[in-house]
């Protein structure tokens, strides 16, 4: 069961979670699509290198650590040293989060429709224009287990107005990949996040 919002612990940790789109590439390449199997590779090199510097450049929040998606189940399990990669892209050899440490979080950029309310806002739902955008693809956070965080605990898919003008004013908002085959893009998340955590967690009366 979720603690309540405000009991909602801080995270320790942020690990991001890399596209590789293996699965794709290996049905364009087992059906001889050399085209396509190229671009899905080129996409793949090219929305991590974005991810990572969004994360580098803008997010300062707490720490974070890279994975690549083929180590989800390693990761998944806590298998965590020699599986994360530093902001340079360095191997972790060591763990970076304590036993018994359950506050990490797992960000992937992509879409995730709400599950749950906001008991700021009892009578929105997921039809309101407060859900706007959580089908589209934007840096989500889940929990240690997999599993969805619950509003108005910053987890990607509410961020509200005031983090929307905000990211819309800064220059640096912009689709900084798309790819030219396939409906793959990325857009910079990492400060609008950033900043929807340091102003969630950090206030007073909030543990």
């Amino acid at each position: 069961m979720f603690a309540t919002y405000r009991e909602y612990p801080k995270p320790s940790v942020i690990l991001v979670k890399l596209p590789t789109y293996n699965k794709r590439f290996a049905i364009y390449e087992n059906a001889k699509n050399y085209k396509y199997a190229k671009q899905i590779k080129e996409d793949a090199a090219n929305m991590q290198r974005e991810l990572i510097r969004d994360f580098n450049a803008n997010f300062n929040f707490c720490e974070y650590y890279f994975f690549y998606d083929t180590v989800q189940d390693a990761v998944n399990n806590g298998q965590l040293a020699g599986n994360l990669y530093d902001k340079d892209m360095k191997p972790v050899t060591t763990s970076p989060i304590k036993e018994g440490d359950t506050t990490y979080q797992i960000a992937y950029y992509g879409s995730y429709v709400t599950e749950f309310g906001n008991p700021d806002n009892p009578k929105k739902g997921k039809e309101n224009t407060y859900y706007a955008g959580t089908q589209s693809d934007r840096l989500v956070l889940l929990n240690y287990q997999q599993n969805r965080i619950p509003d108005p605990v910053p987890n990607g898919t509410n961020y509200d107005d005031r983090y929307l003008q905000f990211r819309n004013m800064r220059k640096w908002w912009y689709t900084t990949y798309k790819s030219k085959l396939f409906d793959i893009s990325y857009t910079p998340y990492a400060q609008v996040l950033s900043q929807h955590m340091n102003n969630y967690y950090n206030r007073k009366n909030v543990k």
